[in-house]
């Protein structure tokens, strides 16, 4: 785990838009499972700058539709649109898309997907109602598989 962490905190393309990232990630709010998948695109995509707008810290317990959200478990992160071009969050979400079984990926959220891809629910494709599309038009949501959350953290 701090190998993981170590990867992630030091990497010069990890540009998290606030504190709360890092403090997720080092207060092991962020699950070994998430923390992986970071890593993985912090080294394989070392032009792109990772700018994660929230993993779990100032995220809602509740999903669009009324379920404890996946970043309450610390399974997920909100990759934030500001300070990239439309090619660069297509390149992420297209990475993510390709590589999602070997990562665990559980939910895809961008809108529009690029060509050639599509959002995802439980690692297979779906597509999502309107509100909830609409409600990714400037960040990436991914999310990995793991225990789900039976409670919101204090705070959410």
């Amino acid at each position: 785990r701090q190998q993981l962490i170590n990867i992630i905190l030091n990497a010069p393309n990890w540009k998290p838009q606030g504190p709360g990232p890092n403090q997720d990630i080092q207060s092991g709010a962020a699950k070994d499972n998430l923390l992986r998948l970071i890593a993985a695109m912090l080294e394989s995509l070392p032009g792109e700058q990772l700018t994660p707008s929230v993993l779990q810290t100032g995220h809602s317990c509740r999903s669009e539709g009324g379920g404890i959200s996946n970043h309450s478990a610390g399974l997920a992160m909100d990759i934030g649109a500001a300070g990239h071009t439309e090619g660069s969050m297509n390149n992420m979400f297209t990475w993510l898309h390709t590589n999602s079984a070997a990562l665990g990926v559980d939910e895809l959220i961008y809108n529009p997907a690029p060509p050639g891809t599509n959002t995802l629910k439980h690692g297979k494709p779906l597509v999502y109602d309107s509100a909830t599309l609409n409600g990714h038009k400037d960040h990436i949501h991914v999310s990995v598989e793991g225990p789900p959350a039976t409670s919101c953290p204090p705070g959410t």
